[in-house]
């Protein structure tokens, strides 16, 4: 029994000994750490499956952005995308956005501002867009992008404009040799892919790099617009940005800038030309903007990997005489962190030996500025002097005008109101001598009024009614009238004041009929006898008279005198 007990009891304890290493065990953190970290392996497992199923889906909507005019090399790049994506399937529908301008800058800026963390946008760039970043000093946009994959790539030619004699990349290295100075190169920018072809140039025509006569333009279609007109007398750019120039007849390739000729063009490559170098090709590539999460970066990679992939591809690069050139997105930014660091160093060793020609060129500029504005500076003042005395010219005709006019309204003025008196003196006097001759005939006031309304015209009805009397008694004043002055009705008393006025020329040639001022002068008393005589003669006058036409009354002979 005791043995039994042992036994027991050793198992008890054994168990409870188990039991005390497993709480001991739990409360040690080393599990704790074990658990997280196949918690942490399977979040990540899960987010690649994850990640690998969204790319695996067609995109719904994808923007392409070309920092350029329609028909350059990002363009070319942007429209072979465009055509593949949608015809693999891999988007369904793309868009291609154009803002050019600067060498691509100006698209740059609008693309890093405008479409931050946008997973469904890509610009569409390259070598020369970093080349002008370098230049510009804008390399902060650069570091705002993030880069995708190179895509393709567009071999440099050699040209000149159509005019010129050099026929052959012989006869340009002839030239270069007998006279570095007098040809002006044009290029993208410094530290691009041009500037260093014409330096291999240089140096396989034995002449000093830094002889060389280089100016840059961001713009390849400022390049071509440039040598075109006859400017310049070589250039260095892509084949695609030249290519419409050349088949026009305005530009004429000497060599292409490769190993490799290009298909469907008659222009030997330097490698067939003997001229041996490292050629730096103008690559294109699609950068995401920047912030944009992993997955939408998952899915922009896997897409452009089934782009280039596709067999589409090559076939949809070859009207645009484009390369394809893939390069995944880690080997892209080392490619472009390079490129930045290249340049920066092309343009620290243009810094070091500048050429003359060059450094003069903006100080040529700036003074046919100055001399520009200072000659529309003067002719302004020209301007300004002319102007100034035209208008004391016309200001003086103005005042002459005015000081004529002036004086004709005066006199005109003095005119009128001497015809003004005259015209007063004339009826003052008038009524003054009819008055006089009234007071002779002794006739009353009543008889004076109806006189003068006869006068007037008045008939003796039109009389009564403004004296408020009776026709009859009108009738009966106009007899007393006519009684009194001798008169035998109303037309020998209008006749005896009107031809008084009018005078008788036959009579008395001596006498103006044109007197502005007359009047009836009383006979003197010693002339009684003329005057009865001379009313006698107007007595028979007016018998005479008749207004049928008959004879023609002579006018009395009593002439009325001025006062």
């Amino acid at each position: 029994m005791a043995v039994s007990w042992r036994r027991e009891g050793d198992s008890i304890t054994s168990e409870r000994e188990s039991e005390v290493s497993w709480q001991r065990y739990w409360r040690t953190p080393g599990w704790c750490l074990v658990a997280l970290a196949c918690l942490l392996d399977l979040h990540s497992a899960l987010a690649r499956d994850e990640a690998r199923a969204g790319a695996n889906e067609p995109l719904e909507h994808l923007t392409l952005v070309a920092p350029s005019h329609p028909g350059g090399g990002w363009d070319s790049t942007a429209q072979a995308m465009k055509q593949v994506l949608e015809a693999a399937g891999i988007v369904r529908s793309v868009q291609i956005e154009h803002i050019p301008g600067h060498g691509g800058l100006i698209g740059l800026s609008n693309f890093v501002s405008s479409r931050r963390a946008d997973g469904r946008s890509l610009l569409i760039g390259g070598m020369l867009m970093v080349g002008a970043a370098v230049s510009k000093h804008a390399v902060s946009a650069l570091n705002d992008l993030t880069p995708i994959a190179q895509l393709t790539s567009d071999a440099d030619v050699v040209v000149v404009p159509a005019s010129s004699p050099d026929r052959n990349l012989d006869d340009l290295l002839a030239a270069m040799r007998s006279n570095p100075q007098a040809i002006h190169w044009v290029g993208g920018s410094v530290g691009g892919s041009d500037h260093p072809t014409m330096w291999q140039l240089a140096r396989a025509a034995g002449v000093a790099p830094e002889l060389m006569q280089y100016e840059s333009f961001p713009s390849a279609s400022e390049v071509a617009t440039q040598l075109a007109g006859g400017r310049f007398s070589v250039g260095i750019d892509g084949y695609r940005e030249l290519e419409r120039f050349i088949r026009a007849g305005k530009l004429r390739g000497l060599a292409v800038v490769s190993r490799q000729p290009i298909e469907g063009v008659n222009i030997p490559t330097f490698r067939q030309l003997g001229i041996v170098g490292t050629s730096i090709s103008n690559w294109f590539g699609a950068f995401a903007p920047a912030a944009v999460s992993d997955n939408d970066k998952a899915r922009l990679e896997a897409a452009i990997q089934q782009m280039v992939q596709s067999p589409r591809w090559r076939a949809a690069l070859q009207p645009y005489h484009l390369r394809s050139a893939y390069l995944g997105a880690a080997d892209f930014s080392q490619l472009v962190a390079e490129e930045r660091t290249r340049i920066s160093k092309s343009e620290a060793l243009t810094g070091v030996a500048p050429n003359p020609g060059a450094l003069l060129n903006p100080l040529r500029s700036r003074l046919g500025w100055l001399l520009a504005l200072a000659a529309g500076f003067v002719a302004l003042l020209v301007a300004l002097c002319c102007q100034k005395l035209a208008a004391r010219r016309r200001e003086a005709s103005l005042g002459r005008a005015l000081l004529e006019l002036s004086q004709q309204v005066e006199r005109r003025t003095r005119e009128a109101l001497q015809r003004s008196q005259d015209a007063a003196a004339v009826r003052v006097g008038m009524y003054t001598q009819i008055e006089r001759e009234f007071a002779r005939w002794g006739l009353t006031c009543a008889e004076r009024s109806v006189a003068h309304l006869m006068l007037k015209g008045l008939r003796l009805k039109d009389i009564a009614g403004a004296r408020n009397t009776s026709d009859r008694t009108v009738r009966q004043q106009a007899q007393a009238i006519y009684r009194k002055a001798g008169l035998d009705g109303r037309t020998d008393l209008a006749a005896y004041f009107l031809e008084s006025v009018l005078g008788a020329p036959e009579l008395d040639p001596v006498a103006n009929v044109a007197s502005a001022v007359i009047a009836v002068r009383p006979p003197l008393p010693a002339a009684a006898a003329r005057v009865s005589a001379g009313l006698a003669v107007v007595r028979t006058a007016s018998r005479q008279h008749t207004f049928r036409g008959a004879t023609l009354r002579q006018p009395a002979v009593v002439r009325l005198t001025a006062v």
